[in-house]
């Protein structure tokens, strides 16, 4: 592996230039992708890679289930729960062996496949959430119209425990075309204080169709989707409590399994909005790409 990876100091301009096109991410994937040889099999016409979002069953109802009893279970533990203000339960998970089985069950050869397709290399996870939400009348920012700011190529999945009829919650998106539509009019990357719940005027204004994909979910279903390339919202529970499994995948110069060995896992809370450049080495290991920290 001839590739060098140079990572600029945190919170200077060289850092924050490294989340641009051609930067220290995409400079990352490429050499991900020629560790991997261009192995990937072609997935076709997918609605991940045409629409941005693709609906897919990723557990069985019982292991849903199961995951649902294990977040309540770590709720009622002492310093293992962290509630919002709009009613979001967020837990951690502390067994790597509960998670890394978890994981396993997740990534079935059909959505591992997709990863990689997307990805054209090996693929690892970013971070993880176990999150509970209950029915409440004021969203938070996930609940409005928004795409996540970040590195130019990353998924993320989200895994329904429960299903939609049982809470009455969901996610809703807009495909990739109708989201260029609507940053070519002026709704790209607008401040939190400035998200909308209904873009029908702007998209009018705009020469888009305005029509959000609602699908139902049974449990153990859910989405992968490209979170910088579509727009996407969530819908607050009206009966009931929603679980939900996040899940932040980035490119990986070795299988996920590998690096889930090599890279300690990280809790949503500890690195939202800020993108640790420390797994890079310890991905990389002895056969990866060379990493040089500033």
């Amino acid at each position: 592996m001839t590739a060098e990876i140079r990572i600029p100091q945190l919170d200077t301009p060289e850092w924050d230039a490294s989340m641009a096109t051609g930067g220290l991410f995409d400079q990352w994937h490429t050499a991900c992708r020629e560790s991997h040889g261009g192995g990937i099999a072609d997935a076709g016409d997918t609605d991940l890679m045409r629409l941005g979002f693709e609906k897919m069953t990723f557990l069985d109802g019982e292991a849903a289930e199961k995951l649902r009893n294990r977040i309540d279970q770590i709720a009622d533990m002492p310093g293992r729960l962290i509630k919002t203000d709009t009613d979001q339960d967020k837990v951690n998970e502390s067994s790597d062996k509960h998670l890394f089985s978890l994981l396993a069950k997740v990534f079935h050869p059909q959505a591992e496949r997709r990863i990689a397709h997307y990805f054209g290399s090996d693929f690892f996870v970013h971070w993880y959430l176990l999150s509970r939400t209950h029915p409440n009348q004021a969203p938070n920012v996930s609940f409005l119209w928004h795409r996540d700011a970040g590195p130019p190529t990353f998924l993320n999945m989200m895994v329904y425990l429960n299903g939609t009829e049982e809470h009455g919650g969901g996610t809703q998106f807009l495909d990739m075309e109708t989201t260029k539509k609507l940053a070519a009019a002026g709704y790209d990357y607008p401040p939190v204080s400035e998200r909308l719940s209904d873009l029908s005027d702007l998209a009018g204004k705009a020469g888009a169709e305005y029509n959000p994909v609602d699908l139902s979910l049974a449990p153990g279903e859910g989405f992968i989707f490209q979170p910088t390339k579509v727009l996407h919202r969530g819908i607050l529970p009206t009966q009931g409590t929603r679980y939900v499994l996040f899940l932040n995948l980035m490119p990986s110069c070795c299988p996920w399994r590998e690096g889930f060995r090599r890279w300690t896992m990280n809790y949503m809370e500890s690195v939202a909005g800020n993108w640790s450049p420390n797994h890079f080495a310890v991905l990389a290991g002895d056969d990866g790409p060379t990493v040089i920290s500033a």
